[in-house]
């Protein structure tokens, strides 16, 4: 168990098959990282993670816990969401990396809009502070990582 994340989580598999959308996916992380939008703290916490739908189906690839470090991901550092339940903060994955603390979070907004393909989940603080009070946010009280959090974003997509 990782003491970041803030659900349950059980592994039905450890085995997760390649995914056609690793590269772009990599590729797109890749980026981030450049620009410093997602990466490792130098305390080794990591920030920041991107996911992909596993179309047509309700479960989705994300980029594994603290992974923002890595030069490449390989299947390896993701996992394949295959179940999960807000009400129990609980989800079922495939493969050998810790889930992303905000797994939950991707899946309610996968859930809330059926067209959405990608998650990015990225730290600007040059952004936040320009949106800050303009746009919707979350109220500091909704911890990272629970089902609060999780359904507030689903809200705010609809």
């Amino acid at each position: 168990m990782s003491k970041y994340v803030k659900f349950t989580y059980q592994r039905a598999r450890a085995d997760i098959a390649p995914f056609d959308a690793l590269a772009e996916l990599d590729a797109c992380r890749r980026k981030l990282v450049d620009e410093h939008l997602l990466g490792l703290c130098p305390n080794g916490v990591g920030f920041g993670n991107v996911s992909v739908r596993n179309s047509p189906t309700t479960s989705f690839y994300i980029t594994g816990s603290a992974t923002g470090g890595l030069a490449e991901l390989t299947p390896a550092d993701c996992v394949r969401v295959v179940v999960y339940d807000f009400a129990r903060n609980w989800l079922s994955y495939e493969g050998t990396a810790i889930p992303s603390s905000e797994s939950l979070t991707h899946a309610a907004i996968y859930e809330s809009d059926s067209i959405t393909s990608a998650v990015i989940h990225c730290h600007d603080s040059a952004l936040w502070a320009m949106l800050l009070d303009r746009v919707p946010t979350t109220s500091k009280a909704v911890a990272y990582g629970t089902p609060e959090m999780a359904l507030k974003l689903s809200d705010y997509s609809r």
